[in-house]
């Protein structure tokens, strides 16, 4: 038999469970929009090589003055060009201009 103390805690915990159900369903509404957006252009792989041969040349930089001479250090991104203040590294698919660039789809 179910009393009335019964039904007032099933009450109280339905009411205190219920904001995390909207809280996970808004959650889980955007995230199809996060996974085309990190599909979109670069992907992560090729993001981190270019990033990492970025930081490979700033230490350069700041060891040389220049960034001519420089060697991003890691496999499948290629330095198409480099002077004294600036640079493009390069895979297959993307590319990024420095410094302060952002990896992009396409090449240099």
């Amino acid at each position: 038999m179910t009393t009335n103390s019964t039904l007032r805690r099933r009450r109280v915990n339905l009411v205190a469970v219920a904001p995390l159900g909207l809280v996970l369903v808004a959650a889980g509404c955007g995230s199809s929009g996060v996974a085309k957006d990190v599909g979109a252009g670069v992907d992560m792989i090729t993001r981190a090589e270019l990033t990492a041969g970025a930081a490979n040349l700033q230490q350069w930089y700041e060891s040389h003055g220049t960034y001519a001479g420089a060697n991003p250090g890691v496999p499948n991104v290629t330095l198409i060009r480099a002077d004294g203040n600036s640079w493009c590294l390069q895979t297959s698919a993307a590319h990024e201009a420095g410094p302060d660039g952002e990896p992009s789809a396409g090449l240099c």
